[in-house]
């Protein structure tokens, strides 16, 4: 039996909002009802992406950006200058992207180009989406004068996702590969491992060569939270929340915990200290093609806050 479902009603089969919605027509197609009815749980790369791209958006003092689009070319540039209290920062960003039809809709393959001028490393990386079940990535980049290459595969099942990934620097001597999978519980909750092996050909004191880290994924109407726990290396807790087309709020916490009685004894580490941030863009209609964008952020362990303003054009 077949049903005609309009894309406006249709909630995406798969649950993924970096690929799947993204390129999905804007017109009315005819599926199978047991299509829509199972979830996958979404991408594993870069497991806190949506909270994390939030935070590296926002900013302190006056930023300036120039976006723009050469149709001709397929060549989008974007270029960043941040002045701050303490820095000033310049980054040029050229993406190429191009196009292909598939029984999905419209997918792109995107190659993205980042050159900075005041720490001068580039990176490029490589990324193609397939079908819809199956991503690809691949990434270089030269940062503290280290060449490091990435690459990843993730397939997309009905109800889990599979990630492949490796980690590899110039010398060869040292590698990193690891393997997760991501599994929806119920409709909002999934749960998911990884396992992690490392080659190092100078190894230092007490450095593991596995571990297995476990996932959790909780998603609402409008809101993404996330936690990963690793024996050796601690937790990772962050949440996301979409509030309006306009702005958005995320908190990320990283820390580790002490427990001698069952041999967690790790050290420490707060990447971003416990900082809520929080991100307003609003964009000019009409013959004044200028967007503002307002940001904020409060750091809960070092009692500070920020706030800054850009422009972009």
């Amino acid at each position: 039996m077949k049903l005609v479902i309009p894309e406006d009603k249709l909630q995406s089969p798969y649950g993924l909002s970096r690929i799947y919605r993204k390129y999905m027509p804007d017109i009315s197609r005819e599926i199978y009802v047991m299509e829509a009815l199972p979830l996958n749980p979404g991408t594993l790369s870069n497991f806190h992406k949506d909270c994390l791209a939030c935070i590296g958006n926002s900013f302190t003092g006056i930023q300036f950006a120039v976006n723009k689009f050469i149709p001709s070319t397929s060549v989008k540039l974007n270029n960043k200058i941040k002045i701050g209290t303490a820095q000033v920062d310049g980054e040029l960003v050229t993406k190429y992207i191009t196009t292909r039809q598939t029984r999905f809709g419209e997918h792109s393959l995107l190659v993205e180009a980042v050159t900075n001028f005041i720490v001068p490393w580039p990176s490029i990386s490589i990324s193609q989406a397939v079908d819809d079940f199956l991503y690809m990535s691949i990434a270089y980049s030269a940062r503290d004068n280290e060449p490091k290459t990435d690459a990843e595969l993730e397939y997309y099942g009905r109800i889990g996702t599979m990630a492949f990934k490796c980690t590899g620097w110039s010398s060869g001597s040292d590698l990193v590969c690891s393997t997760s999978y991501l599994r929806s519980i119920t409709q909002k909750l999934a749960l998911g491992s990884q396992l992690t092996l490392r080659h190092f050909a100078l190894p230092q004191p007490n450095q593991k060569s596995s571990d297995i880290t476990y996932y959790a994924r909780y998603r609402g109407s409008a809101y993404t939270a996330c936690l990963d726990f690793c024996k050796s290396s601690g937790y990772h807790f962050s949440y996301f929340r979409n509030i309006n087309k306009y702005s958005a709020c995320a908190i990320d916490i990283v820390g580790s915990t002490k427990v001698p009685k069952y041999g967690l004894v790790t050290t420490a580490h707060l990447t971003s200290d416990g900082a809520i941030t929080g991100v307003f863009k609003k964009r000019f209609s009409g013959d004044f093609p200028i967007s503002i964008m307002i940001s904020g952020f409060y750091n809960f362990f070092a009692g500070e806050c920020g706030f800054g303003i850009g422009l972009i054009f």
